[in-house]
């Protein structure tokens, strides 16, 4: 298999050769939006292509199950990658991305689930693009027909189905300028717990069923805590209800609660209501962006 990269500028175009026993058929690929690297996977296997010093490397692998199904990847524009495999959309955040040879499995969080590209073809989406209004879109094949379909992911909501080839000429990927919009909540314990047994629920609330919106913190260490919430599929201008409520030990009453909410270049985003539980606008975006909450918690008297 050979990988070609195309200079507009230019109109140079050069050939690189994936090295004998990677063993792969490009199933699904894309480019970080902050590195330039380009990965790619036939199957479990990923690899990944520098353009920056022209080496085509063993990248890892996908751990989710049936990745060898039909699928695609896609990026964030914070430079996380998102899955698509059979129906199912699966993040793995951008600080664990190899940037350079690698074994490791890559780590893969379930975003959703969207039974649509199933429903016509077991094989699932061949492959997917986000739009500006925030919809993702998908073609399936069954027989001789492929199937253009687009998908609320934020609302859990199908919103139409065409048909674009049916003499057998199937479509097989997609792409677009446009990245898909997420929310994720974290959680900040800057100064540690009231308790050691003290832990935390936090929740995110949006128009339909957010799959991971919510997430539960473990052990006793200060700072930013390991666990958090989503990324869930916003939808541009939606509202989404923020909480956290009281785990483990925890009385809230011994603490003091605040939230803070930044899109993916340091912009504040609108948030109202009062500790514990608040409601957070998506931004009105037409190309994609990702949001990030963190709740802080502070112990409000001597321990």
């Amino acid at each position: 298999m050979q990988l070609r990269q195309h200079n507009t500028e230019t109109g140079e175009t050069n050939t690189f050769t994936v090295p004998t026993g990677f063993g792969v058929t490009a199933l699904r690929g894309a480019v970080s939006p902050v590195t330039g690297i380009f990965y790619f996977s036939g199957a479990n296997a990923v690899y990944a292509f520098d353009p920056a010093t022209d080496e085509i490397f063993a990248a890892g692998s996908l751990p989710a199950g049936n990745a060898t199904s039909n699928g695609d990847f896609a990026f964030g524009r914070n430079g996380a990658l998102y899955t698509f495999v059979a129906a199912n959309l699966y993040e793995t955040p951008a600080s664990a991305l190899p940037t350079s040879a690698s074994s490791d499995a890559w780590p893969m969080k379930l975003v959703a689930d969207v039974t649509a590209f199933t429903d016509l073809s077991a094989q699932g989406a061949n492959g997917i693009a986000f739009g500006g209004n925030g919809n993702v879109y998908g073609t399936t094949t069954s027989g001789n027909t492929t199937y253009l379909i687009e998908y609320d992911m934020a609302r859990d909501s199908f919103v139409q189905q065409q048909t674009i080839s049916s003499d057998g000429n199937n479509f097989v990927d997609l792409a677009s300028r446009h990245f898909v919009n997420t929310l994720t909540i974290r959680i900040d314990l800057p100064e540690g717990r009231f308790a050691d047994g003290d832990q935390f629920d936090f929740d995110l609330v949006g128009e339909g069923d957010l799959v991971g919106g919510e997430a539960t913190t473990s052990g006793n260490s200060p700072g930013v805590q390991d666990e958090y919430a989503g990324p869930v599929v916003a939808s541009p201008g939606g509202t989404y209800e923020v909480s956290t409520s009281p785990a483990g030990s925890t009385d809230l009453s011994n603490y003091i609660t605040s939230i803070e909410c930044v899109d993916v270049s340091g912009a504040p985003v609108e948030v109202t209501g009062t500790s514990p539980a608040w409601n957070v606008v998506f931004p009105t975006v037409t190309s994609g962006t990702d949001v990030e909450c963190t709740i802080t918690a502070t112990p409000s008297i001597c321990r």
